[in-house]
């Protein structure tokens, strides 16, 4: 654009203008100091290198470069490795804009290119690229903020951690944004934390920014051929192909061991990432986080056409969900094995945060959470679905909730197995925390609450009112109270109907601690047998059927074959069949 254009430009009031010579400014702070809400800064094509960090001071302001020929930014702002290019801390809204801009050589310890800081502007044809950061968001570091990007590029940054994107407590939404060849030394070119969401459509991550068509996307984003992205055999990496899988696609990784460099972001694309199985429907394709970082991140509102299937997912270490982090996401996990993984914080194998997936015919074992609680899954503000699953050997080595630990969280477990599990700080197999899950058909057995303060080796309710149906609750213990369930406070109101409490152990009220609730055709004993045997399970095999009814049969009206006496008045008689065929099936 001609100087005389420029200067023309200027004799409008709210456009302010930016070149070298001949315009209102040749600096762009200056004009930015100068603006008012609802001006426009327009910036000269060229490279500019403030002697400052340019702080748009919380003005609803638009500041716009010029374009190429072929629609890219052609002014480039440029912080020369000695400075953060550009910082928005001062409330920032959508009014905000910054657009056509190349922002490039920015450096600081985070944000080299951008620092948002509970700041949420408009970001449109921009390319964000070659800033460093010493520790987090080489390109950019969002601190609450949650900004708008579209068409923009953010490619060959580098940080300590969040090469390309720190999010932490943030929720971008990104539409036809390419991210590529950003690097991290520690971490993701795109990190979340603290309950962070990326939202959008369109957009591209990809290792490497190559584009040998010249079509200006790279050859790695885009759905390919027949929607179906196979690994080893047209992708080397899981991490690839999930960059170049569009809406309604398959990741299909064969068998073998697979170790992502970096963890694997679902970036809330509703896609599926299938495993291969063995012979016995197990899932025979692993990936190992090989004890260096998370496995699964899902946390960009992820819903559930976004599913893992078949995965053994093991090796996880981080300080939150070890192998699979999920925030504000819904996603789908089929058939998948969560095992072997370790959080120094909470949840060892899962942790959700205000999420809600679906996990069915899915193992969680072995986790461990090192200094907190959650060893299987730690669940905040989250309702899960879990449906023929097992959470079993993990352990919570401090806080408790050895297998599942619930906080203001409510999931349906049904026909589940909690088996194995030690939590330290109470409730081995289950701790709820002002939480009130579902469990049917459950059970939850063998569980171990090494507490002091707490018990509740099966289950350890503070403040929670469950609804438990059809349950059994065995062979717990815990070494202080509360072998089976230990319930704490008078708002703690457990519903438990047809449901068997037996043979736990603890040091005293070995199986229900507390008081309250509604307790409904439930055994609760010390011994199992017994328990059983009230329900017409005459031969203890769990199941009351043809056998038990012969048994019955064999001792009617003698008053001292008490094994058949179901109902325990000394007499075999009409009752107990009537008792035997009302509990007709498998016992709970």
């Amino acid at each position: 654009m001609g100087l005389a254009m420029w200067a023309e430009r200027s004799a409008t009031a709210d456009t302010i203008t930016v070149c070298a010579s001949g315009c209102d400014y040749s600096d762009i702070q200056s004009a930015i100091d100068a603006s008012a809400n609802g001006d426009v800064i327009e910036i000269a094509e060229g490279t500019y290198a403030p002697s400052a960090t340019l702080n748009t001071m919380g003005k609803a302001i638009t500041i716009r470069g010029s374009t190429n020929l072929d629609g890219t930014p052609a002014t480039v702002i440029d912080g020369q490795g000695k400075r953060r290019v550009f910082q928005m801390n001062n409330g920032e809204g959508p009014g905000t804009v910054l657009e056509n801009l190349v922002i490039t050589g920015g450096y600081a310890s985070s944000g080299g290119g951008l620092y948002l800081e509970n700041s949420s502007p408009t970001l449109t044809n921009c390319t964000v690229s070659g800033n460093t950061a010493s520790l987090f968001g080489g390109g950019l570091d969002l601190y609450y903020s949650s900004p708008t990007l579209t068409n923009c590029t953010v490619s060959g940054n580098t940080a300590t951690d969040g090469g390309g994107l720190l999010l932490w407590g943030s929720s971008p939404t990104l539409t036809g944004c390419l991210l590529c060849a950003n690097a991290a030394s520690s971490g993701p070119q795109v990190h979340f934390v603290l309950n962070s969401t990326l939202l959008g459509e369109g957009n591209c991550f990809t290792s490497s920014c190559e584009d040998s068509d010249g079509d200006g996307w790279p050859d790695k984003c885009g759905s390919i051929g027949d929607g179906v992205h196979e690994v080893p055999g047209e992708y080397a990496t899981i991490e690839e192909a999930i960059a170049s899988a569009g809406a309604g696609d398959v990741v299909l990784v064969a068998a073998g061991t697979y170790a992502p460099s970096a963890t694997l972001n679902t970036m809330g694309k509703a896609i599926t990432i299938r495993g291969a199985t063995n012979p016995d429907g197990t899932p025979a394709t692993v990936i190992d986080g090989q004890g260096q970082r998370g496995v699964f991140l899902i946390a960009s509102g992820e819903g559930p056409g976004t599913v893992l299937e078949n995965l053994l997912i093991t090796g996880g270490n981080a300080n939150y969900g070890g192998g699979v982090y999920l925030a504000s996401s819904s996603p789908t996990l089929t058939n998948c094995t969560v095992s072997g993984n370790a959080a120094t914080n909470k949840g060892g194998g899962l942790y959700l945060y205000y999420s809600g997936p679906t996990l069915t015919n899915c193992t969680v074992n072995g986790n461990t959470a090192t200094s907190s609680s959650g060893g299987g899954l730690f669940l905040y503000y989250s309702s899960p679905t879990l449906t023929s699953c097992t959470v079993s050997g993990n352990m919570a080595t401090e806080y408790g909730g050895g297998g599942l630990d619930l906080l203001y969280s409510s999931p349906t477990l049904t026909n589940c197995t909690v088996s194995g599990n030690t939590g330290y700080g109470g409730g081995g197999g289950l701790r709820l925390w002002r939480s009130n899950s579902t469990l049917t058909n459950c059970t939850v057995s063998g569980n171990t609450a090494n507490s002091s303060a707490y018990g509740g080796g099966g289950l350890l309710l503070l403040e929670s009112s469950p609804a438990l149906t059809g349950c059994t609750v065995s062979g717990n213990a815990a070494t202080n109270k509360g072998g089976g369930l230990y319930l704490d406070g008078a708002t703690t109101a457990p519903t438990v109907l047809d449901s068997v409490v037996c043979s736990n152990t603890a040091a005293s009220s070995p199986q229900v601690y507390g008081s309250g609730g509604g307790w409904s055709n439930t055994c609760i004993s010390d011994d199992c047998a017994s328990c059983l045997r009230s329900l017409g399970d005459l031969n203890g095999d769990w199941m009351v059927d043809g056998e038990d009814l012969l048994m019955l049969l064999a001792a009617w009206g003698d008053p001292g074959a008490w094994q058949s006496d179901v109902n325990g008045d000394g007499e075999v008689d009409g009752e107990d069949l009537a008792a035997i065929l009302g509990n007709w099936g498998p016992l709970p």
